[in-house]
C-alpha cells in the first residue's frame, strides 16, 4: 500500500474519531459546560500520549519547531473561545455552516503558505465537499438565504472560529511534518489543557470537576480518547498526504454526526440535507481515490 492510501485512510480515521467525539462532545456540554470536557480531552490525550512521546523533546531545539507547536496551541485555544461564544450568541443551525468555512481557508493557507500544490480536481472535490457539508448543517431552507445574515448574532465569532479552526489544521499538519504526530499532539493537548483549568479556576468552576469525573467518567474517558484519536488519525495523515487534502477528507465528520443524529437521536433530515450529505460522501471517495 502507497503512502498516499495509508494517508487517506488515516484521514477517514480522523472522520470517524471527530465524528463520534463531537457527538459524545455534544451531550456531555450540555450536561457539563463547555470548558470542563474539553479539559477532559486534553488530560487523557496528554495522559494516553505520554508513554509514546520519544524523543520528540529534541524537536524542541529547533526554533521553527517550537513556533508552529505554540501557534497551533493559540490557534486551538481561541478557536474554542470563539466558538462558545458563537454557540451563546447565535443559533447552533446558523453557526455551524459559517464554522464549516475553515474547510477551503485552510486548503488555501496550506497552499500560499505551507507550499504545497493540489490539481483542479482537487480544488473542485474541496469545494464541492465544503458546500455539501455547509448545506448538511443547515437545518431549515429559510437559513440558506446567507445574505440575509450577514450582521445576524454571532456571525462575528462564529467566522473568527472559522479562521482560527483553519490555522489549527495548518499548524497541527506543519508540526506533525517537523515534529512528529503523537509528540504535536501531546504537545498541544498539554499545554491547551493548562490554559483550560486556568479559565476554569478563573470562572469559578474548579470544584465542579471532581464531580463531573464522577458523575459520568465512561462518557469524559470516551470523548478525550475519540477526540485524540482523530486529531493523531490527522497528524499522521498530514505527514503522507497534503494538509489540505486531510483536512477536507476529516472535517467531512459531520457526516458521521448527521447518521448518529438520525439512527441516535432520531432527528429528522430535510431533502437538501440527504441530497447534500450524498455530495459530501461522493466528493470524499472522489478525493480519496485521485489521492491513494
Amino acid at each position: 500500500m502507497s503512502p498516499q492510501s495509508i494517508g487517506v485512510l488515516w484521514a477517514f480515521g480522523a472522520m470517524l474519531g471527530w465524528g463520534f467525539g463531537d457527538f459524545l462532545l455534544q451531550r456531555a456540554s450540555r450536561k457539563f459546560g463547555i470548558w470542563r470536557p474539553t479539559f477532559f480531552i486534553c488530560v487523557v490525550g496528554s495522559i494516553v500520549l505520554a508513554p509514546f512521546i520519544g524523543q520528540g523533546f529534541a524537536m524542541l531545539a529547533v526554533p521553527r519547531n517550537v513556533f508552529l507547536l505554540l501557534g497551533a496551541t493559540i490557534a486551538m485555544t481561541i478557536a474554542s473561545l470563539f466558538y462558545v461564544e458563537a454557540l451563546k450568541e447565535g443559533k447552533l443551525a446558523v453557526m455551524e455552516p459559517i464554522a464549516s468555512a475553515e474547510l477551503p481557508i485552510a486548503a488555501i493557507l496550506a497552499v500560499a503558505l505551507w507550499g504545497e500544490s493540489l490539481t483542479f480536481a482537487a480544488w473542485a472535490l474541496i469545494a464541492l465537499i465544503f458546500v455539501g457539508t455547509a448545506l448538511a448543517a443547515t437545518s431549515h431552507h429559510a437559513q440558506l438565504h446567507y445574505h440575509k445574515r450577514l450582521f445576524e448574532k454571532g456571525m462575528l465569532f462564529a467566522t473568527t472560529a472559522a479562521l482560527c479552526n483553519a490555522i489549527v489544521s495548518l499548524l497541527i499538519g506543519a508540526s506533525a511534518q517537523k515534529a512528529g504526530a503523537l509528540f504535536t499532539v501531546w504537545f498541544v493537548w498539554t499545554l491547551q489543557g493548562l490554559i483550560m483549568l486556568a479559565i476554569i479556576f478563573w470562572r469559578g468552576e474548579g470544584k465542579m470537576l471532581r464531580r463531573d469525573l464522577v458523575a459520568a467518567p465512561r462518557t469524559l474517558f470516551a470523548v478525550g480518547a475519540l477526540a485524540t484519536c482523530g486529531w493523531i488519525a490527522f497528524a499522521l495523515a498530514s505527514t503522507r498526504i497534503s494538509i489540505a487534502i486531510a483536512t477536507a477528507i476529516g472535517e467531512s465528520y459531520i457526516i458521521i454526526a448527521i447518521i448518529l443524529g438520525l439512527f441516535v437521536s432520531h432527528e429528522r433530515l430535510k431533502p437538501h440535507q440527504k441530497i447534500a450529505a450524498a455530495f459530501v460522501a461522493l466528493g470524499i471517495i472522489a478525493l480519496a481515490w485521485i489521492t491513494g
